[in-house]
């Protein structure tokens, strides 16, 4: 029995070129290896090719008492120089949404942009985390929203200078086995930042009785209050 092979699945399915496989190859593995599903099992509903609107889209579902999963998988056609590449959906407990932007002739598939999100509830909190590459850096933003109602939500943000999937193989997997956990590691070294405002970014709020010179000295506002 040969061996499950996820893109040559996807290569059937979505009628992908050996170059777009090529491209998708290594960052689809990476992910799929990161989160630990098993998505072997399971039926794909009609794939549904929507040439006005550019883009082909399938859906695959497998339910049982251990195992449940919904995804949802597009892809652009006829863009030139635009290619795009959605996996999405929700497997058990998690929801994720994969979005990878490739060129057939990229030189270096590993480095393909892409963006990753990942939600999940654990002890009544619910966690987010958002994993952008942009502009040469990769940015991470995680959220944290306490289910009742009299706590208040969190975040943080921080980036990186790598760009690659490899950076962001075991945040995945640390998230996937307990986004409660990242979430305060990360708190603890944000605390432990110096993070330096300059005088404009220190008197940034607005007050109405005092003004500030260039070298930031406080200067009492002068009213005239002459009729």
């Amino acid at each position: 029995m040969s061996k499950y092979d996820f893109c040559d699945e996807l290569k059937k399915k979505m009628e992908l070129s050996e170059d777009n496989l090529d491209a998708l190859y290594y960052p689809l593995n990476m992910f799929l290896d990161a989160t630990g599903m098993d998505i072997k099992k399971g039926g794909y509903d009609e794939v549904l090719t929507m040439y006005n609107m550019n883009y082909m889209f399938a859906i695959k579902d497998y339910e049982s008492d251990k195992l449940n999963y919904h995804f949802e998988f597009m892809r652009s056609i006829n863009i030139p120089k635009k290619n795009y590449f959605v996996f999405r959906g929700k497997y058990n407990d998690l929801l994720f949404n994969l979005h990878l932007l490739y060129k057939k002739t990229i030189e270096n598939n590993q480095n393909v942009p892409f963006s990753v999100s990942l939600s999940k509830s654990e002890d009544e909190q619910y966690y987010n985390i958002n994993i952008d590459v942009d502009n040469g850096k990769t940015k991470f933003q995680l959220e944290r929203n306490p289910q009742d109602e009299g706590k208040i939500d969190d975040s943080i943000v921080f980036y990186s200078n790598r760009v690659d999937m490899e950076n962001i193989f075991e945040v995945i997997k640390a998230f996937i086995n307990s986004p409660q956990n990242l979430y305060f590691k990360y708190k603890e070294v944000m605390n432990h930042k110096e993070v330096y405002f300059n005088n404009k970014e220190i008197n940034c709020f607005e007050n109405d009785e005092l003004l500030l010179t260039n070298t930031g000295k406080i200067m009492k506002k002068v009213l005239n209050n002459k009729k």
